[in-house]
């Protein structure tokens, strides 16, 4: 059974089975692991990007020059690195002066370890444009360490998280490799060349030195190479390995370098001295840090492209060298040949004259940004000339680049993902947050930027970069895959990749891809979406010729119907493997397995153990076992009738049984028929068996039904070659689906034209079905692959790529202007209007009934407080009745707010007549019903709650909207009342979170006395063992910060690091009224919150936030209307 033929019909199974297992409970699972700069490397964690090093590449070209006499000391390496444990020290430390080797010999180390031996490296060096601060060092090691691991990147942590970060790396990295059998080793050259931190300033803690682990875990060795002066930075700790002499091994100047270092010191000396042109090319490259092309520098220069090849080739050859690009590997770029070269031209051109070559590069830049970034814009200006900002600290630079769509748009153009482009955005908020009072608008804008990029990745499907590799374009499709957010989807198109590497021979890719497709799909928290996902792994390992990799994957399927499925499969893959007694013995596992209780369970089992059977020849055990399977389909169980029927006819066509197929399909009742006939189609395997279902199938048409099953003619005819035939079958399935009544069938019609290349259609129908325009613009361009059309299939997957936005989209959009119109509010700015108008707009958009409730209701009470109440009251009657109940209570309370007692009424009556069906609703109506000192009804109301903890909630809740109206005492006794129900509640959380709310609703009392005890008894409680950690602790930091208790608030929430809970507490941290600590605490909560949470306190200290916000939003959503 192929992975092919075991995936048909997987996106049915996936749909029905998705309300059958998704109760079944939680997975876990684990993955091998990876190798650092040789790149085999996996995914670790949810929602995000997997790691990808690039590093070992430039490791190469820096080993470009042959290593001649170093044998003795590649030896000594090679011996230091494998020493066990207890026989060798943790340090060496290479030290020589200048233009003695030390980069080459270890670049040629890193290349070719010892077996066993795991190199991670950095290699300092001011050549190339941010590759000397500790800053590099962590992204570029973090990666690499991320890389074994299989975690994201942490490039795109903000810089104190991600420094931090890389300790915890190094020690789990080491751990995995030490597990492995193997050693991890961290190679560090040039220690010297640090720029990133004076080396006589103590306490500033930004060294790469200090950054090295004191005590290497998991017997790590590291290797570190530097000059004999200048001394260690300050930063360093007096009892650092490093400042242990014998760690220190000194380093012969080799004859070959000293000679190399003479021409190139002449060269350098005749071209600062020679004419205009040798010199600008020298200062442009010096300044820019390298990474131009010799086009980049005619362009720089205005002269002629041919005569800068010509000085390049010359002799000035010698002092320069080349790398190839990173996106366009067809390009060659050109840095200083040696690190000395960039000191000493550096000093020797001075700051003047740099500077003018800087301002060069500016305008160079500004030019390709009114252009709006074409596409031949330098590979430089997308990458190298941010590394030049970075490390020269030109912030406003840094901000203009990553905060515009353009160039991030040509960005994901060049390198297929957006990891680039995330991380530029990380390192401008970093620079922009350090500064002593950081600029709380550019990190507004940051933030925006951010999550419109992240907002993009997370619904790429696993089909589009599956397709750019069966182009060839493997290269990009990698770095689309990785970029994908969603881990089911990730782990898919990762060992979709891997398919196709197989398939093109390179099968060490292949194994570094299923890899981290393994580790990908471990991080899918639903077990039924996991056990999809490590189907489709097991099917490729199964391609591979791996069937006990496969087998010992499939065993790992929680979902007990996916891991039947996954099993049969490796069973056939055994057999097919000459090990028939193996896959017999798998069978017969499968069928013990199954739970009898579970009727729908044992069915699909017999399904697929029949299946397996039919392929292993045995025909006559396959009959009597789908025998077995049909008697049991008698049951009323809904999924077996949902999708069975047709999996019995596939199995009994694959069984070469089609009159057993024939028969089932002439029984089924008329609605079951055509699902059954299109599996008969897509199945059949001769002309003959395709005509006789074509006879039911024209009589189902006949009879106003059949669309599906002639959608799947009109695929086999134009697989035959027939392509009127095709174009036929489409529009009577088209004309069939419209007058019958069934339009949402339209939408096998428009994946079959998709599939047969007829793209016009397809998009034609799109819209008036549930089709994604991305899904169908996929499957049309697969259909081109390998066909005299080919050619028009990469423009179908670039606008398949624009089309992926994500399905929630106009939600989070909508979400956001009425978060941006509620703080417009606040701040009485008038551009609240028509950011409602736009968000009413784009609720309209929204195709998910409950969350476009939801935000109604939001809408609602926003249009009710700008006083727009006649379309707050058509709003709320829009809504379905489940929803509108809570509207009418909230508009009433808005109503009373606004002190207009009858309107608030009228309102509360109208929610009372709806009735109240759940808890919620009526902890609402209550709730309106205390505002307006109505406390009867209120009181009648908490008694119909059922469940004991919204009870108390719901006397909380009442309490406060008392005590807001000014009735004290019955607010507290309602308090009281709330406090001894919690006392009873089975929940531990809420015997915290009542107190804390109970605070709040003392404080609105005007009771600081009892708002303080009632915070003192939940925090007490909250930090006890029976207070359900960072839950409890949240309710104390909101509660405090309600309160005005901004020092405990701040205290207690130290102690938080839930990362769901953190955005919440510091966004109350915000409200704090000393200046210096509310403007700290904005910041944080940019950073950690989604900014549509912050945009309320940030623009009650800079009201122009809204004006802000609205341009940015304006100018991305034409970006997106534009692509």
């Amino acid at each position: 059974m192929t992975g092919e033929r075991v995936g048909r019909g997987a996106e049915k199974r996936r749909r029905v089975d998705k309300a059958k297992v998704s109760r079944t409970g939680d997975a876990i699972a684990s993955a091998p692991g990876a190798i650092a700069i040789s790149g085999v490397g996996t995914v670790h964690l949810a929602g995000a990007p997997s790691a990808r090093s690039y590093y070992r590449e430039q490791i190469v070209e820096i080993a470009a020059t042959p290593l001649v006499g170093r044998d003795e000391e590649l030896a000594e390496l090679h011996a230091f690195c494998t020493a066990p444990e207890d026989d060798a020290p943790t340090y060496r430390w290479w030290r020589a002066p200048k233009w003695s080797g030390k980069t080459l010999l270890l670049a040629n180390f890193a290349l070719r370890p010892p077996p066993g031996v795991r190199v991670v490296a950095f290699f300092v060096t001011a050549r190339w444009a941010g590759h000397d601060t500790r800053a590099a060092f962590v992204d570029i090691v973090g990666d690499q360490l991320a890389e074994i691991l299989g975690e994201p990147s942490p490039t795109t942590l903000p810089r104190h998280v991600s420094d931090s970060y890389l300790n915890g790396l190094l020690t789990r990295a080491a751990t995995t490799c030490r597990e492995r059998g193997e050693r991890l080793v961290l190679l560090v050259d040039g220690l010297d060349e640090d720029r990133g931190t004076p080396h006589d300033l103590p306490g500033r803690g930004t060294s790469i030195a200090a950054a090295l682990p004191a005590r290497p875990p998991a017997g790590m060795r590291i290797v570190v190479s530097g000059r004999p002066t200048p001394q260690l930075p300050a930063d360093v700790p007096t009892d650092h390995p490093l400042r242990d002499p014998a760690v220190v091994r000194p380093l012969e100047r080799s004859p070959h370098a000293e000679v190399a270092e003479h021409r190139m010191l002449l060269e350098l000396d005749r071209l600062l001295h020679a004419g205009s042109d040798e010199r600008d090319l020298l200062g442009l490259l010096t300044t820019a840090r390298g990474g131009l092309t010799a086009a980049d520098l005619a362009e720089l220069t205005g002269r002629r492209a041919v005569d800068v090849r010509r000085l390049l080739r010359g002799v000035t050859a010698r002092t320069f060298d080349t790398r190839t690009g990173r996106w366009r590997r067809d390009t060659l770029v050109y840095l200083l040949g040696h690190e000395d070269l960039h000191d000493v031209a550096t000093e020797e051109l001075g700051e003047s004259l740099l500077d003018e070559y800087r301002q060069r590069l500016h305008a160079w830049a500004e030019r390709y940004r009114d252009l709006r970034w074409p596409h031949d814009t330098p590979e430089y200006l997308l990458r190298g000339y941010y590394a030049m900002l970075k490390v020269d600290g030109l912030t406003s630079h840094m901000l203009t680049c990553a905060t515009d769509p353009h160039r991030r748009d040509r960005m994901l153009d060049l390198s297929g993902g957006d990891a680039a482009a995330l991380g530029e955005i990380a390192a401008a908020r970093d620079a922009v947050a350090a500064a002593d009072e950081p600029d709380l608008l550019a990190l507004l804008r940051l933030d925006i930027h951010r999550e419109h990029v992240e907002e993009r990745n997370s619904a790429i499907p696993a089909e589009l970069p599956t397709a750019w590799a069966r182009l060839g374009q493997l290269n990009r499709a990698e770095a689309m895959s990785r970029a994908i957010t969603c881990g089911a989807e990730r782990a898919k198109a990762l060992a979709s990749l891997a398919g196709v590497a197989l398939r093109r021979g390179d099968r060490d890719r292949a194994t570094r891809l299923l890899r981290d497709a393994e580790t990908a799909a471990s991080t899918v928290s639903e077990p039924a979406d996991q056990g999809w996902t490590l189907w489709s792994i097991v099917t490729v390992l199964i391609d591979a010729g791996r069937p006990a990799d496969a087998e010992a994957l499939a065993r790992r399927v929680f979902d007990p119907k996916i891991r039947t499925y996954a099993l049969s499969s490796v069973a056939c893959a055994v057999h097919d493997a000459g090990e028939p007694g193996r896959a017999a013995d798998l069978l017969r596992s499968i069928e013990q397995a199954v739970d009898r209780s579970d009727p729908s369970e044992e069915v699909l089992a017999l399904l697929a153990i029949a299946e397996a059977l039919a392929h292993a020849e045995q025909p006559g055990r396959a009959s009597e076992v789908l025998d077995r399977a049909e008697r049991m389909c008698s049951s009323d169980d809904w999924y077996l009738d949902e999708w069975v029927p047709d999996q019995v006819v596939r199995c009994a066509i694959r069984m070469g049984d089609v009159d057993r197929a024939l028969r089932r399909v002439e029984s089924a009742s008329a609605s079951m028929r055509d699902d059954m006939l299109s599996a008969a189609v897509e199945e059949a395997r001769t002309v003959e068996d395709l005509d006789r279902f074509a006879r039911l199938v024209d009589a189902l048409v006949d009879d106003g039904r059949g669309v599906r099953a002639t959608a799947a003619f009109a695929v086999r005819a134009h697989r035959a070659g027939d392509a009127k035939r095709s174009s036929d079958l489409l529009a009577v399935a088209e004309r069939t689906a419209v007058s019958g009544g069934t339009p949402h069938l339209l939408v096998h019609v428009a994946a079959a034209a998709a599939a047969v290349g007829d793209v016009d259609r397809a998009l034609a129908l799109a819209p008036t079905t549930a089709s994604s325009e991305a899904e169908l613009l996929i499957t049309a361009a697969t259909a081109l692959i390998g066909t005299d059309r080919e050619h028009a299939a990469p423009e179908l997957l670039h606008r398949a790529q624009r089309a992926a936005r994500d399905p929630f989209a106009p939600v989070h959009r909508a979400f956001e202007l009425l978060a941006v119109a509620n703080a417009a509010l606040d701040v009485g700015d008038p551009a609240a209007t028509s950011l409602l108008d736009r968000a009413d707009i784009a609720i309209a958009a929204t195709a998910d009934n409950l969350k476009r409730d939801q935000l109604l209701v939001s809408l609602a009470e926003a249009m009710a407080r700008s006083g727009r109440v006649e379309r707050a009251d058509e709003i709320t009657d829009s809504t379905h009745v489940s929803t509108r109940i809570r509207a009418l209570a909230s508009l009433s309370a808005i109503a009373a707010d606004r002190g207009d007692r009858q309107r608030a009424e009228v309102l509360l009556d109208r929610g009372i007549a709806v009735g109240a069906t759940d808890d919620d609703a009526r902890r609402a109506v209550a709730e309106a019903a205390a505002r307006l000192g109505r406390f009867d009804y209120a009181m009648a109301t908490i008694e119909a709650v059922t469940d004991r903890s919204a009870r108390a909630r719901a006397f909380l809740s009442c309490a406060r909207s008392a005590a807001r109206s000014g009735h004290r005492t019955r607010a507290s006794e309602l308090l009281d009342l709330g406090l001894r129900a919690a006392g009873t509640s089975e929940f531990p959380w809420l015997h915290a979170q009542a107190p804390a709310d109970g605070a709040v609703v003392a404080h609105a009392m005007g009771d600081p006395d009892r708002a303080r005890a009632l915070l003192d008894q939940a925090e007490l409680i909250a930090r006890s063992e029976n207070g359900t950690g960072d839950q409890a602790i949240t309710s104390v930091v909101l509660a405090a910060a309600t309160t005005g208790d901004f020092a405990r608030a701040t205290a207690v929430a130290r102690s938080i690091t839930d990362p769901v809970l953190l955005p919440r507490v510091l966004v109350s941290l915000t409200a704090d009224p000393d200046l210096r600590l509310r403007r700290k605490a904005i910041v944080r909560a940019l950073e950690k919150a989604p900014w549509s949470q912050v945009i309320g306190p940030l623009a009650e200290l800079h009201p122009e936030a809204i004006s802000v916000v609205k341009r940015e939003l304006d100018s991305l959503t034409l970006i997106d209307e534009r692509t």
